[in-house]
């Protein structure tokens, strides 16, 4: 993927022009819903606002690397009824555009309503999909809203680097989304879009003599859907979104390894998960014992190098470190983390020593269920390493070699 540092942050305001409908000719047709007419539209992409603290202001500019490519406009009635069908809009198609960057605008015909009721468009950027909405599937308002893209991975939370037709590079973007109202003297129509991830920008680092070394970082309670329509959700209450309008999973573990005296920088993206605040916690270190189900959190994996005890780190996100809970798309969350030494699970919550036991030389293991549950086990592999070497000759198992070890059964 390339580089998404310049491709995703910061403050871009976009005013998009392009469709299918090549030249889309003036109409002032009445019609049983309403008066059909062609208006100015502008959309402008918002800034992204600082999640928590920590957060530095991003000045995003009007950088070209990222653009809005293309569009979908689907109009609905005072009843949340759709108008018509929804419309796809190309940027490179559309024809009439006066401005570049700020300022850009672009004519598109729509529904004027009469009298005093209003109209709702909403408008979703950048899905490169020409098929992804039928008129069926969004006939009404709330038929639109709990559509939505499956999460597993980072990946499916943004459109990556591709290659044109051409061989040219394209640069991959983020789902945009936003709503607006049309009333009878809608002349010139304007939407702010809004991303519908939250981005994450965590910098991990440890001291020369810290006594860890991180290997590893997870992000879990990640919502598995990506609501294609996110504005829809932005006044719901928390929880949101709720068990039954989503799953929640864990994203797939991500390995790397920082020594002592290191450091890295990693970005993230992620769904809406809205699940309030918590009145009990009081201080950073109280905040794990009091987060709410599904609360989104990163789980940092260290190695205490002194005595290669397994550490685990868990920093639930929020607009607080003490006692919120929520991940708002278009919001930035900055979580720089820079451990010092191993910390005190006694008096931190985030902080977790694994207790080792070292088993005995065996092919297989039995495992009873530990008296303490953070428990981690040191398991030989001499037996491993005498068999592979009896079948090939090969140079034994060292440190360099990918095997991995698994449990196959559990009650």
């Amino acid at each position: 993927m390339k580089n998404y540092g310049k491709i995703f942050v910061g403050l871009i305001v976009l005013l998009l022009a392009c469709s299918c409908n090549k030249e889309p000719s003036p109409l002032a047709e009445e019609t049983s819903r309403g008066r059909e007419t062609v208006v100015t539209l502008s959309l402008n992409a918002m800034p992204e606002e600082n999640g928590m603290p920590g957060t530095r202001a991003i000045d995003e500019g009007t950088a070209s690397s990222y653009v809005v490519t293309d569009f979908w406009l689907i109009e609905y009635d005072e009843n949340d009824n759709i108008l018509g069908s929804p419309n796809y809009y190309l940027m490179s198609d559309l024809n009439g555009t006066t401005g570049s960057g700020t300022g850009a605008k672009v004519s598109l015909p729509i529904t004027v309503p009469e009298g005093s009721v209003e109209y709702k468009a909403v408008i979703i950027a950048n899905t490169h999909s020409d098929s992804l909405f039928t008129a069926s599937a969004v006939s009404t308002l709330s038929s639109l809203k709990v559509l939505y893209k499956s999460i597993g991975s980072q990946s499916d939370l943004y459109n990556p680097e591709s290659t044109d037709a051409n061989g040219g590079t394209i640069d991959g973007d983020l789902f945009m989304n936003g709503i607006t109202t049309i009333n009878s003297s809608t002349t010139e129509l304007a939407c702010n879009l809004y991303r519908t991830v939250a981005k994450l920008q965590l910098k991990l680092g440890s001291t020369s003599n810290s006594d860890v070394e991180i290997v590893s970082v997870q992000l879990r309670n990640v919502p598995d859907h990506m609501f294609y329509a996110d504005q829809l959700y932005a006044s719901a209450a928390a929880p949101s979104p709720t068990t039954s309008e989503s799953g929640f999973i864990d994203l797939p573990v991500d390995e790397f390894a920082v020594a002592q005296g290191g450091s890295l920088t990693k970005t993230y993206y992620l769904p809406r998960n809205c699940r309030g605040t918590s009145s009990g916690s009081t201080s950073e270190k109280d905040k794990n014992l009091y987060a709410p189900d599904s609360a989104c959190y990163v789980e940092v994996i260290g190695k205490k190098l002194s005595d290669g005890l397994t550490l685990r780190y868990r920093f639930y996100l929020g607009s607080n470190l003490v006692d919120d809970f929520d991940v708002v798309p278009n919001r930035i969350y900055s979580l720089d983390i820079t451990f010092k030494g191993t910390g005190d699970p006694d008096t931190d919550s985030r902080v977790e020593v694994f207790e080792v036991v070292s088993l005995e030389e065996a092919n297989s293991y039995i495992v009873n269920f530990p008296d303490n549950p953070n428990t981690s086990y040191s398991v030989p592999i001499d037996w491993i390493d005498d068999y592979w070497f009896s079948v090939n000759y090969s140079t034994p198992i060292d440190s360099g070699d990918a095997w991995v070890a698994e449990v196959i059964w559990q009650d």
